[in-house]
């Protein structure tokens, strides 16, 4: 079961409350979080949505570990991307 940090709820695929803690659907988060921002994120857009730098971002993104499409010299980053990420965080975390 995913677990509350710093007094945050985890994502998940569904609605649960199960000993107190809370956790939220993805596609909530998408709904609510992530609604403000474009479909498909540069990497100014990704860094703030995941409260790191553009450098961090730049490392993620060479590394592989978030993905990305490449248009020129540009990464583009759908936020389905970032919402798979955030999961495969929550796994390592959790």
């Amino acid at each position: 079961m995913a677990k509350e940090m710093n007094n945050q709820a985890t994502i998940n695929t569904d609605y649960d409350e199960k000993d107190g803690e809370r956790v939220i659907a993805a596609s909530e988060i998408y709904r609510s979080v992530l609604r403000e921002y474009p479909d498909v994120l540069d990497v100014k857009h990704v860094g703030t949505i995941l409260g790191v730098s553009t450098k961090t971002v730049y490392r993620l993104l060479n590394e592989g570990t978030l993905s990305s499409l490449k248009v020129g010299r540009a990464f583009k980053i759908p936020k389905l991307y970032v919402m798979q990420y955030i999961k495969v965080l929550d796994r390592v975390d959790g």
